[in-house]
């Protein structure tokens, strides 16, 4: 479960810079998402404070994360949980890091081109077409309010998520939340706030370092399609 919901974090840059021409009257799903693509082919750098709650179709309480957030374009990612625990994802050239101090373990990951991960990344850095792999919809929701647009994406293909929500702010053109919807009905939302776009980022930020006596496992393998 762990690789699967870190994996799934690859797809939160695509909400994160969506245009003020998502406003215009007219305005189709399809002209959203391409303009979605050229804002994020020109994004540098952000970073941003978050809340991930993941809800479980069955009744069980829900469980709510926090932490920061960290991207420089192209395709390197840092998500750093503070809590109720302590971890840190990183992506950076195509390997996947998890780092979780309390159990003194770091997993080392390959992520190949023909992976779901890799595939998200390249889809959601604006290198490849939204439009070529998952059916669009401009929607609204209970939580967008009249602060934000709802942009739903339906995968053409079975993926791991049914339904992708994204919301963008109509104010500062900034994701408010990101929602995925598996095929059982469990949702994962993330909440976003105090994000900077483009600002100087330390190249510090896209490594790990972890101490003495830490356990690292390692799949770095390439993996056959």
């Amino acid at each position: 479960m762990r690789l699967k919901t870190a994996l799934a974090l690859l797809l939160l840059p695509a909400g994160w810079t969506l245009p003020a021409a998502l406003q215009a009257p007219g305005m189709t799903a399809e002209e959203a998402a391409l303009r979605l693509e050229q804002r994020l082919r020109g994004l540098r750098s952000l970073q941003a404070e978050f809340e991930q709650t993941y809800r479980p179709a069955s009744l069980a309480s829900p469980l709510v994360e926090k932490g920061r957030f960290f991207f420089r374009g192209p395709d390197r990612m840092r998500w750093e949980y503070i809590e109720p625990e302590v971890k840190v994802f990183l992506y950076r050239e195509g390997l996947f890091e998890q780092y979780y101090p309390e159990d003194k373990q770091l997993i080392r990951t390959r992520i190949s081109p023909g992976d779901s991960g890799a595939e998200i990344l390249s889809l959601l850095t604006g290198a490849k077409n939204i439009g070529d792999d998952y059916a669009l919809e401009l929607t609204s929701g209970p939580e967008t309010g009249n602060t934000a647009t709802r942009l739903k994406l339906t995968p053409r293909r079975e993926e791991e998520f049914r339904t992708i929500f994204l919301d963008v702010n109509r104010a500062t053109f900034l994701l408010d939340q990101a929602v995925f919807v598996d095929f059982a009905g469990n949702r994962t939302e993330f909440r976003f706030k105090k994000a900077r776009t483009d600002a100087p980022l330390s190249p510090d930020v896209f490594t790990l370092k972890v101490p003495e006596g830490c356990e690292v496992i390692e799949d770095l393998a390439p993996r056959r399609t």
